[in-house]
């Protein structure tokens, strides 16, 4: 929701024109804070994909890290980037769970 964004072409950083890929920026998170050392170590990162309207994709991820951050840690880490940035989240129209296996053996050719 942009209602309160004094520039209508942005929502927080994210320009309403243009989709944002692998903003890993932490400043979200405070200084020394243990949810900062966890980020440091399995970081995540926010997709944002503006639609029609008032409306914009958010998706927070991660790429390669052992253990996994698990689905809840993403939840949890796109609302607190989202609330810092001052993103109203008024309605989540649908939620992803994807797991894309990395580091595997290469997969046979005569499959």
């Amino acid at each position: 929701d942009e209602s309160e964004s004094p520039n209508l072409s942005q929502i927080g950083p994210y320009d309403k024109e243009a989709m944002t890929l692998f903003d890993y920026r932490t400043d979200h998170f405070p200084d020394k804070s243990v949810e900062l050392r966890n980020a440091e170590r399995s970081p995540t990162f926010m997709y944002a994909m503006p639609l029609e309207g008032n409306r914009i994709f958010f998706e927070e991820t991660s790429l390669v890290a052992r253990p996994a951050v698990s689905f809840q840690e993403c939840k949890d880490r796109c609302f607190t980037r989202l609330e810092h940035l001052g993103i109203k989240v008024i309605d989540v129209e649908e939620e992803e769970f994807c797991y894309i296996p990395m580091g595997g053996p290469l997969p046979a050719r005569d499959q």
